[in-house]
């Protein structure tokens, strides 16, 4: 992947939490396809194969765990889904590491910049 510019897949319904991680993850050399629901987030991931896919859990149209199923469902391969939420509950995040997503990542916990660097750090492993 060294040759290749990665791609993150970004869902989220807050629109402003898109634009300002499109434009970190943009300025720190990745590929940024975005989405701001669950059903346009689907057709997106389907039609580019992102390297990385972020996907926050409560929004509309699709939620994040749905979505996450429906991915798995059509695309077998083994890249990373995180989920990156406001939800903070123990069971929220066991039901998200259950069915398979990556890791559990609660929003209020990074900073964008910290937030690059878990990206970079995980798409070097």
């Amino acid at each position: 992947m060294a040759n290749k510019k990665i791609t993150v897949a970004f869902v989220d319904d807050d629109e402003c939490l898109v634009e300002m991680y499109e434009k970190k993850l943009t300025l720190a050399n990745y590929k940024v396809l975005t989405a701001k629901d669950g059903k346009e987030g689907l057709k997106k991931i389907m039609s580019s194969n992102p390297d990385l896919i972020i996907l926050d859990l409560v929004m509309p149209n699709l939620d994040g765990f749905e979505l996450f199923k429906r991915i798995k469902t059509i695309n077998k391969t083994g890249v990373p889904i995180i989920a990156f939420t406001n939800l903070n509950s123990e069971g929220d995040r066991k039901e998200a590491l259950k069915i398979g997503f990556s890791d559990y990542w609660i929003k209020s916990n990074y900073t964008p910049a910290q937030f690059i660097e878990k990206i970079k750090s995980l798409m070097a492993s």
